[in-house]
């Protein structure tokens, strides 16, 4: 996910998530894949494209249908004339449809 949104991978990261998404991020809450893709996708990934972000650590744990991603990363550069420089973290849980890893639950913070 993060890469289709450092990118600007649109119709990817659209892709990765589960139309019943929820993302927690800023203590804001999206609760399906159209209402991020038609509100903070495009500005995440404006975001994004102006920092630079280097992973940490990075630990994934598959439960049968279910997996679990847990990362952090380091970011840092200047968006909007303000210097950011912070450690992140994300959880995702992935749901296996059809074949295929889609994001169901995404918590960002730093």
């Amino acid at each position: 996910m993060g890469h289709a949104l450092q990118t600007g991978d649109k119709e990817l990261a659209r892709a990765q998530l589960a139309s019943d998404v929820m993302i927690y991020e800023g203590g804001r809450v999206e609760r399906s894949a159209d209402e991020y893709a038609h509100h903070h996708m495009l500005s995440d990934m404006k975001y994004l494209a102006a920092m630079k972000s280097e992973t940490l650590e990075h630990q994934v744990t598959i439960l049968g249908n279910t997996a679990i991603s847990a990362s952090r990363s380091h970011t840092k550069g200047t968006y909007k004339g303000k210097e950011r420089n912070y450690q992140g973290m994300e959880t995702m849980v992935l749901e296996k449809q059809n074949g295929k890893w889609k994001i169901k639950h995404i918590h960002w913070s730093h």
